[in-house]
């Protein structure tokens, strides 16, 4: 068991579980996914799973606006937990990396599961091609973070939205997924919508806040301590700061 911070537990033991160990790719998935470039050979290590989160999160903290997330799931004082999806579980259940509320959702908050797996991205991470590992657990703790405030929009898409995001909550994590990489200068993993590998090409701030203003005001009602924090930073993709700047200009009128 590592953490990051209070409220943040990465605990990789589920991969010592009997169920654990029958979803690890048996010999022959294995030789697959290596022919494939992917690192699931990494697979089954609890102690080295929850060295590279701790790791991951720590190189997600060196970033403003990662910072700005850990430290405010970290004060909501609502555990997080981090464990592993397996490669199996993916490719067989189709189950995605995803954030789950424990118990009943409730709306003073709930604590949360992140199933969560680098390896199969890791090989993008350091080629610099494909999605990141870190942009996904960016999305995923973002999710969480809304799950743990109780702030989990329970909204039929808008029209806005309906032709890139199944949810208003895939919307309010990829603008996160999309302020992080223009952050860390990694413009060319940014999304244009809620799929994997719709790149945002040459849409910028001001085109997303225009076409989405109206729930990116619904994630900034629910998180005012975020928002404050977000709509200072300068020199970034920022819809969060082009909407601080629109207000302003009303405020003058």
């Amino acid at each position: 068991m590592r953490y990051w911070g209070k409220f943040i537990e990465i605990d990789g033991s589920y991969y010592d579980t009997p169920m654990g160990k029958s979803r690890l790719p048996n010999k022959a998935e294995l030789a697959d996914y290596l022919a494939r470039g992917l690192m699931f050979n990494l697979e089954g290590n609890a102690a080295l799973y929850e060295e590279t989160i701790q790791n991951m999160l720590r190189d997600i903290s060196i970033d403003p606006v990662g910072s700005i997330l850990l430290d405010a799931i970290n004060r909501t004082e609502r555990k997080v937990r981090i464990i592993p999806l397996t490669s199996n579980e993916q490719a067989k259940m189709n189950i995605k990396p995803c954030a789950n509320p424990v118990g009943t959702v409730s709306p003073r908050g709930n604590e949360c599961v992140i199933w969560y797996e680098p390896w199969s991205r890791m090989l993008g991470a350091m080629t610099g091609l494909g999605t990141s590992p870190y942009q996904v657990l960016v999305h995923e703790l973002h999710h969480s973070l809304r799950q743990v405030r109780g702030k989990w929009a329970n909204l039929a898409p808008s029209p806005s939205i309906f032709s890139g995001f199944p949810h208003p909550e895939e919307l309010f994590s990829v603008t996160i997924e999309n302020m992080y990489l223009s952050s860390i200068k990694q413009p060319h993993r940014m999304l244009a919508n809620y799929k994997e590998g719709t790149p945002l090409g040459n849409r910028t701030d001001r085109d997303w806040y225009k076409q989405y203003g109206e729930e990116l005001e619904v994630w900034c009602r629910d998180l005012p301590d975020m928002t404050v924090q977000l709509e200072r930073i300068y020199g970034i993709w920022n819809p969060i700061r082009v909407r601080r700047g629109v207000l302003d200009f009303v405020i003058t009128l």
